[in-house]
């Protein structure tokens, strides 16, 4: 069985990332626009092309977790597709409000673009290098290497025997992927983005009577497609439409409590590998202590 105190390390360690990171956030009750569902269409299994929908699952195991840790009411629903092709594999987030106007500022955004701060690579060359750089590409493209030889493109035959003769082409990378707008399959399938007035509960009988008519509350559903998409894409398109933050503040005790177990954590790899070593040196002098008896064995037979 294994030590209480270990277990207790190894929960706090996973409570703490589902507590916190990405998507750790208190959905905001003043908001006009309130995020009330998230729908997902996701596969598993062995699903054709399913590297395509790894940033979905990320996102469904990550920042959808910790969304949903805060804000319990959040109604979340995840259909996973084991079987078929093209099934229409998407996203799609309802929010809810009693101001129509506030429900038609919200945009459909497209998918945002990473935010990157790459500093240009400063240029040290000086005149001579560049003219010898200059010379050497013009000798490369008047005598190029035979063993630099671009491979000749593959045969049919070799195409289908890879398992891709059900595409017209080998499958991109999902690197290459920009999915901003919805397919006509996911448009069929998924709902439509229009304002709709939601349906009042049935007034109880036993609760006190108003004069007052019930107010009118009003639903969006808003959709963005999953294939090759990345997690962090999803999350920043959820957060964009109300302005949400990425994640909480973390509080300075649980921060100090979690810090402890890390640091524990990372003394008891360095111990494990110590350990491991004199392991490995007591097996080794042994092996050797009993190569040297089976040898010194062997001589007395002999001189005998």
């Amino acid at each position: 069985m294994v030590n209480a105190a270990k277990r207790m390390r190894a929960l706090t360690d996973k409570l703490f990332h589902i507590k916190n990171g990405a998507g750790s956030v208190v959905l905001p009750e003043s908001s006009q626009a309130l995020l009330k569902s998230i729908y997902m269409r996701v596969p598993t299994g062995p699903y054709p092309n399913k590297e395509y929908y790894w940033g979905g699952r990320d996102f469904w195991h990550g920042e959808l977790k910790r969304l949903k840790y805060w804000n319990p009411t959040l109604r979340t629903e995840i259909e996973t597709i084991r079987n078929g092709e093209n099934e229409p594999m998407y996203l799609t987030v309802e929010y809810e409000s009693t101001d129509r106007e506030a429900l038609s500022q919200l945009k459909a955004y497209p998918l945002p673009k990473p935010q990157l701060k790459v500093k240009p690579r400063a240029n040290n060359k000086t005149e001579q290098q560049e003219q010898e750089q200059n010379l050497r590409e013009q000798r490369s493209a008047a005598d190029p290497d035979p063993r630099k030889a671009q491979p000749a493109a593959q045969p049919r035959s070799v195409v289908e025997g890879l398992g891709y003769h059900h595409l017209q082409k080998l499958t991109p990378s999902p690197k290459t992927l920009q999915p901003v707008k919805l397919t006509p399959e996911i448009l069929s399938h998924a709902p439509s983005d229009e304002i709709k007035v939601k349906a009042q509960p049935v007034a109880d009988a036993s609760s006190p009577q108003t004069t007052s008519p019930p107010q009118t509350t009003y639903s969006r559903s808003l959709t963005i497609p999953l294939a090759g998409v990345r997690h962090t894409e999803i999350w920043n398109w959820i957060r964009q439409h109300t302005g949400l933050p990425d994640h909480r503040r973390i509080p300075a005790p649980e921060m100090a409590e979690w810090q402890k177990v890390a640091d524990h954590n990372r003394q008891a790899a360095k111990d494990r590998k110590l350990v491991k070593t004199g392991i490995d040196a007591m097996k080794r002098e042994q092996l050797e202590l009993k190569k040297a008896r089976e040898a010194a064995e062997r001589m007395a037979a002999e001189a005998t």
